[in-house]
């Protein structure tokens, strides 16, 4: 999977991480609940609309350029890595070809282990293609499972 794919999955999460702890926020004052948000309601579109974005892929070819910044305790980067990855189709399938890594053109290695690697998906059959696409979404659906969703007990008695 992607780092992109796993950084909107973590945003997602931590989106609804926030939403759900209220942590040491002190004593909770009596709110109209028609006034408060849904939260199932937003955490579920989230993850519905991550889940679009990623079907969405399969559609297009494109250019992608990842960035990757480090930093110490006083927000200062200390490391960099950038990828420019080509995704493209291949029978129906996506494949992300690295196209640079950290301004870079790729050795002549790792430009041979890209055309086997697309070589490779070019010679699948069906059944195999199947299994592949099948494994992909399995992951994505269980990726998008673990995000945390708030039991209606608990969030009740936070909220009374």
């Amino acid at each position: 999977m992607r780092i992109s794919e796993y950084r909107n999955f973590v945003i997602t999460c931590a989106a609804c991480a926030l939403l759900f702890d209220r942590g040491d926020a002190g004593p909770v004052k009596a709110q109209n609940p028609s006034n408060l948000p849904n939260v199932h309601r937003i955490v579920e579109s989230s993850i519905a609309a991550t889940q679009r974005q990623w079907q969405a892929r399969l559609h297009y070819t494109y250019i992608e350029r990842d960035e990757d910044r480090r930093r110490d305790s006083a927000g200062h980067v200390t490391s960099k890595d950038v990828t420019v990855s080509r995704t493209i189709l291949v029978d129906g399938v996506p494949f992300d070809e690295l196209v640079e890594s950290n301004g870079r053109p790729l050795s002549a290695g790792e430009v041979r282990k890209q055309k086997k690697d697309l070589n490779k998906l070019k010679r699948e059959d069906p059944e195999e293609r199947a299994e592949r696409l099948r494994k992909h979404w399995k992951r994505l659906r269980r990726l998008s499972t673990k995000c945390p969703r708030p039991s209606t007990s608990s969030w009740s008695a936070k909220n009374q």
